[in-house]
């Protein structure tokens, strides 16, 4: 026996009921999808250290049998790998208010495109009510959490 584990393509993709012009209803779908995500990658012990949003626009490319759609696709890498909606979101959130829509999107494809391993810490009671908290190395709880028991 082989104690492996295969890095499968953890991706959230939707399509819209109709195509928007605005990025409105796809920070909706990225921040759902980001959910999602973060929640598989703490099951596993991992932290997104990028992440790949593709948006599929509806400007006919793909109207013909056989013929691809026209998709652009941006990342998203943090300066540390993170397991937490809501900073990443931020980051997804910059990337997308720059972005100029050629076309209007008919569907959004969310990706962890590289993950990195997330270190478990334990914080005293006073702090986390009991509740152990997923802390990247590095990052201020992991910091916070060595400082407590006197290990850095």
């Amino acid at each position: 026996p082989v104690l492996g584990r295969s890095d499968a393509t953890r991706f959230v993709s939707t399509e819209l009921a109709m195509s928007a012009d605005s990025m409105e209803p796809v920070l909706f779908i990225v921040r759902a999808a980001l959910g999602q995500l973060v929640d598989a990658l703490v099951r596993d012990a991992r932290a997104a250290a990028a992440i790949a949003i593709t948006l599929t626009l509806d400007d006919g490319r793909g109207a013909t049998v056989n013929a691809p759609a026209h998709t652009i696709t941006r990342e998203v890498r943090p300066a540390r790998p993170m397991a937490r909606v809501a900073p990443l979101f931020e980051r997804c959130r910059a990337l997308l208010d720059q972005w100029k829509l050629p076309a209007p999107v008919c569907a959004v494809t969310v990706t962890v495109s590289a993950t990195a391993p997330l270190v478990y810490a334990l914080l005293p009671t006073r702090f986390l009510h009991r509740t152990p908290v997923v802390a990247p190395v590095g990052s201020p709880t992991w910091a916070a959490a060595c400082a407590w028991t006197g290990i850095g």
